[in-house]
């Protein structure tokens, strides 16, 4: 669909950008974006950084980088013509950064040593490590750390931003085990603490790769998918409950 409409009304004014949640990276999602012909701007965040709570998520960005709500087909008429991003609005957004710069990981470093129990700084930290390969040390950051939370007290206590919190770091631990069953346990951690879609079906994906991302015959196998998620939307549900 978005492909369409890309082809139908990019231009210097109008683009679509992808973006895809998965912790192992490129690879897989670009193994999506080429079986459907993507030509459009493909981001992958296998940080989970934009914490979408379900996917697809779809929204309109103005020239002014406002997100508008509602369709996004509704919002360009009402604004006519479309203006481009100017130099004016590309001068205010914040310069890109090299954020895994030896400067930039010792300053987390530091920060990670005085606040050695902060899940975000701690999750911060593991996902360089990750992003440089340093799995080891990214395992050896994330393992004692999120034992010292009781992971079903935390999921039913309604505290959003601490759900969050130690999914995320649940999230980069499964990046950083080589061993899949540990990175399945890390995953499903993480969506049993923060239930959310992106998370559920990143732990079916982990699972079964080969079911999850292509088939023989180049297709989904989506019955997989879909009873497999919902085997675990039970079984969190039966975890939350004590059963």
């Amino acid at each position: 669909m978005w492909q369409k409409v890309f082809e139908e009304h990019g231009s210097d004014e109008f683009t679509v950008v992808g973006i895809a949640m998965d912790s192992e990276g490129v690879a897989p999602a670009k193994k999506q974006y080429d079986r459907f012909g993507v030509t459009f701007p493909a981001l992958v965040d296998p940080n989970y950084a934009t914490r979408f709570e379900f996917v697809p998520w779809l929204f309109f960005v103005d020239e002014h980088g406002v997100v508008q709500d509602g369709d996004w087909a509704e919002e360009i008429k009402k604004m006519g013509a479309i203006k481009p991003v100017t130099d004016a609005i590309r001068s205010q957004w914040t310069a890109k950064s090299d954020r895994n710069s030896l400067e930039s990981l010792a300053a987390l470093v530091l920060k990670h040593e005085a606040a050695p129990d902060d899940l975000a700084i701690a999750s911060e930290l593991a996902s360089r490590y990750v992003a440089l390969d340093r799995l080891e040390e990214a395992r050896n950051l994330l393992r004692p750390l999120v034992k010292k939370y009781d992971e079903l007290e935390i999921a039913r206590s309604g505290d959003r931003a601490q759900q969050i919190a130690l999914a995320d770091a649940y999230i980069q631990l499964s990046r950083a085990e080589t061993d899949r069953e540990a990175q399945v346990h890390a995953s499903t951690m993480a969506y049993y603490v923060y239930p959310t879609k992106g998370y559920v079906k990143q732990v079916v994906r982990i699972k079964g790769p080969d079911y999850f991302d292509k088939t023989e015959d180049g297709k989904m196998d989506s019955e997989y998918r879909s009873s497999n998620i919902q085997r675990l939307v039970d079984e969190r549900a039966a975890w939350i409950g004590g059963n």
